[in-house]
């Protein structure tokens, strides 16, 4: 406990102190970004360095540690930076948290809360949950980074990090950060969209979405719960929030189209403005739509192999099912400890048995069949030696077991 809350302090300073990129970057826009606009830039930002720093080291095949400290150093200048940026430019841009944002901020906090402890108490065991574990706990164990999932190497690096196992960081230290994010980026949005009256309402229905998705069969691989880890619910939960909120704020300070009927009275240099930024209002609405459908595609794409994976884990654990159900075998160790026999039992009841042993082992041998079946449909027997035959002779003239076939190891059946 004590080490996630000291990783959710430093994640978050980190990017609240980075998030100085996002007042630069609303000032260009020629708005002021809100506090929770920051906050959604900065972990954005900070967790898209660190996945970075994960595939490069995976790339150049560099351990946990180096990685981690690359990461460490990439932030490090990205927050300098950023900071003399915002001095050069004079305007901090930053609007703190007013009166009419403590209801949002009331809510917000609830709804994390609320998220986190959703992850941690429902649907833990999902497959989709676990999916790609391994790759972080091979990390964990000092395997190199992975190339093809950076999200994992980063969980990895987390771990060794923390000496933690990667599956007690996926369930105790990421949700409250990662979780956290998610929601301060769909209130950004949300800030930038709706009014003060409209925005708790979109956000409850967010919030109650992700909620009963999380408990939903059908809406589970569409939920950000259920892999709140995975780089696509990264990309399409925080950096494509960030991106529209980024996106509305522009187009919302592009100059107005000029009224025909107004023409004449309108000022030339308004005139000759609007000419200058006609391109510019069709590539912000042309990006705007790619942006719209490339969501779509995500996520589109994020139902379909989830809901395939679903399957194939289904599948699997059915055949597993099914195969236990139609064939059980089990071992015949007599007192010495060694084994003697196997007998295989089907779906159907019929009972097969393999070996046996000398005479010796006869009150062994008839005890187990007791449990499993006095009745064989076929024995199988390496010899027909007393050694190898005395027990299956003693169970069958003591009418103690009833025998439909028998074979030697040659298969030649004897009557």
């Amino acid at each position: 406990m004590i080490k996630c809350i000291i990783f959710f302090a430093i994640f978050y300073i980190l990017a609240f102190a980075a998030g100085s990129w996002g007042n630069v970057l609303m000032t260009k826009t020629g708005s002021a970004a809100s506090a929770f606009f920051r906050i959604a830039f900065g972990g954005c930002v900070v967790t898209a360095v660190s996945l970075l720093a994960c595939l490069a080291g995976g790339i150049a095949g560099a351990s946990a540690t180096t990685c981690a400290v690359i990461a460490a150093v990439l932030i490090a200048v990205l927050i300098i930076s950023g900071i003399i940026s915002v001095r050069i430019m004079a305007a901090d841009g930053t609007a703190g948290i007013g009166k009419d944002d403590i209801p949002m901020v009331v809510v917000t906090v609830a709804a994390i809360a609320a998220q986190v402890w959703a992850v941690m108490y429902f649907r833990y065991d999902n497959s989709l949950a676990l999916r790609g574990i391994d790759t972080a706990t091979r990390i964990f164990e000092g395997a190199k980074l992975s190339v093809s999932d950076p999200m994992m190497s980063l969980i990895g690096v987390m771990a060794s990090i923390l000496h933690m196992h990667p599956l007690k960081v996926v369930f105790t230290v990421l949700p409250p950060v990662m979780i956290a994010l998610y929601n301060i980026c769909y209130a950004a949005l949300i800030c930038t969209l709706c009014t003060n009256r409209k925005r708790i309402t979109a956000f409850c229905v967010i919030v109650l979405l992700n909620l009963w998705g999380y408990q939903s069969d059908v809406l589970i691989p569409a939920t950000l719960l259920i892999s709140w880890f995975g780089i696509w619910v990264f990309v399409v939960h925080g950096i494509l929030n960030v991106f529209a909120a980024v996106m509305i704020r522009y187009l919302e300070n592009l100059p107005q189209i000029p009224d025909e009927n107004e023409t004449e009275d309108t000022d030339e240099d308004i005139l000759e403005e609007w000419d200058m930024n006609k391109h510019r209002i069709i590539n912000a609405r042309n990006l705007a739509i790619a942006l719209g459908v490339l969501a779509a595609v995500l996520l589109a794409a994020v139902v379909v192999l989830n809901s395939k994976i679903n399957r194939l884990y289904d599948a699997t654990v059915n055949l597993q099912t099914d195969m236990n159900s139609r064939c059980s075998i089990y071992e015949f160790v007599p007192d010495d400890g060694n084994a003697a026999g196997y007998l295989i039992k089907g779906s159907d009841g019929t009972v097969t048995f393999v070996g046996g042993g000398p005479a010796s082992n006869a009150d062994a041998l008839g005890e187990f069949f007791d449990r499993y079946g006095n009745t064989v449909t076929d024995w199988y027997v390496y010899g027909s030696d007393e050694e190898n035959c005395g027990a299956m002779n003693e169970l069958i003239d003591s009418a103690r077991v009833n025998v439909t076939k028998i074979f030697v190891i040659e298969r030649k059946e004897m009557e």
